[in-house]
């Protein structure tokens, strides 16, 4: 699903940016290029349909390249967050099989430090110009058949996290959760070739994975990629670029909200979706954003079992810390307790490993273990995470 829909983008918008980083602009074609050469060379060290690669990998260039490039080779990938402490980054990488791994130098030194064994093939970020970088270098013979597309519930990307419950989870993408999903996104948020879409949350996580890289680039939008958020570098970017979407954490408006920043006169004029999740929103940071850059941030909801479930597209003062009404092709109700319960295709079937608390069946409804509440207009809003004691507990009554 992922190389196809890269490569259908590149047949309508070959020579439109599709990637700006660190100061580097690729085109459609430039990309497709660089996944088709990176694809070969990791045909050379014998990966393929059935294994799995971890990448543990900041926002880059080479992150998409290589994620692309290994789906391409029907590979699941891993996505590991290399800002995560050494011993959950150990605990992910032992929790299944993989038969290669792709990480920052900086992670590997730290896992050796720990006396980590590595039954696994490693290849640092340091030695992936050799496969992300192919310059003047001619595309070896490609075998068009391993390009073709694949069974629509195969395993194409699992998801970690630590769980707001505190219980590390590994959740399994399928290529038809992952296709849903995108075209729900492209279709909610009206994504077109005309967005620029700025992204400084990690990619490796559900909310930059599937609003800030898949989504743009299967809608033919450019993606301005940043390793970290940068006040400076925002205000920079805003005189060079119409940034049309704007990917934020509570974290981020926070920043913004300093007198230092807001005295400066952004410009958020052009910028139709501000978008905030990762955390709720608190009331104050909202109402102070607005006073400051009259524009409301628009609050979204998701988890990574099933990404983006809820947004609030029309915020205002009295609802500024509601997550809004479901996108589309998801369905959202209040279950025991006001649990918030979704359906939807996009839901994960599985995680890795032996776990209590398992996804929905297929055509089922997945409960989420936040409690919430619904305003007389419908909008959602999120009150509490439930305790993972209390679901345990509710649990073992049933059996």
């Amino acid at each position: 699903m992922l190389y196809s829909s890269l490569q259908q983008a590149k047949n309508k918008y070959s020579e439109r940016c599709a990637v700006v980083c660190n100061g580097h602009h690729m085109s459609y074609a430039e990309l497709l290029k660089e996944v088709d050469y990176a694809s070969e060379r990791f045909g050379e060290l014998g990966l393929g349909g059935g294994q799995t690669a971890a990448l543990v990998l900041s926002n880059s260039l080479e992150f998409i390249i290589c994620l692309y490039a290994l789906s391409s080779r029907h590979v699941c990938v891993v996505l590991i967050n290399p800002q995560n402490d050494v011993e959950k980054i150990c605990e992910n990488l032992q929790m299944t099989h993989l038969d290669i791994v792709i990480m920052e130098n900086h992670v590997y030194d730290n896992l050796k430090d720990t006396g980590a064994s590595f039954p696994f093939q490693v290849i640092l970020r340091e030695h992936l110009s050799g496969y992300c970088r192919p310059g003047a270098s001619k595309l070896m013979n490609r075998d068009d058949n391993l390009y073709q597309s694949r069974n629509e519930h195969a395993p194409v990307v699992i998801q970690c996290s630590s769980g707001t419950t505190g219980l590390p989870k590994m959740a399994i993408r399928t290529n038809r959760n992952l296709s849903v999903d995108t075209d729900n996104i492209i279709s909610t948020f009206a994504y077109t070739e005309e967005d620029v879409v700025y992204c400084a949350v990690p990619v490796c996580h559900g909310y930059g994975l599937t609003m800030g890289l898949l989504a743009p680039l299967k809608a033919g939008a450019q993606i301005w990629l940043e390793r970290w958020f940068m006040p400076n570098r925002l205000i920079s970017d805003l005189s060079k670029t119409r940034l049309s979407v704007f990917l934020g954490t509570p974290e981020y408006y926070d920043i913004l909200n300093r007198r230092q920043y807001s005295e400066r006169n952004i410009n958020l004029s052009e910028v139709r979706l501000l978008l905030c999740s990762g955390s709720p929103l608190q009331k104050e940071t909202g109402l102070s954003f607005h006073t400051r850059y009259g524009r409301w941030i628009q609050q979204l909801y998701g988890m990574m079992e099933v990404s983006t479930m809820s947004c609030n597209l029309a915020a205002d003062e009295n609802n500024v810390t509601s997550v809004g009404l479901a996108v589309n092709n998801v369905l959202i109700r209040l279950g025991a307790g006001g649990e918030i319960e979704v359906f939807s295709e996009t839901i994960s079937e599985s995680y890795v490993g032996d776990r209590k608390i398992t996804p929905a069946e297929k055509h089922g409804w997945f409960r989420t273990g936040d409690r919430g509440y619904l305003d007389e207009t419908g909008r959602l809003y999120i009150q509490e995470r439930i305790k993972a004691s209390e679901q345990f507990a509710e649990m073992e009554a049933n059996l």
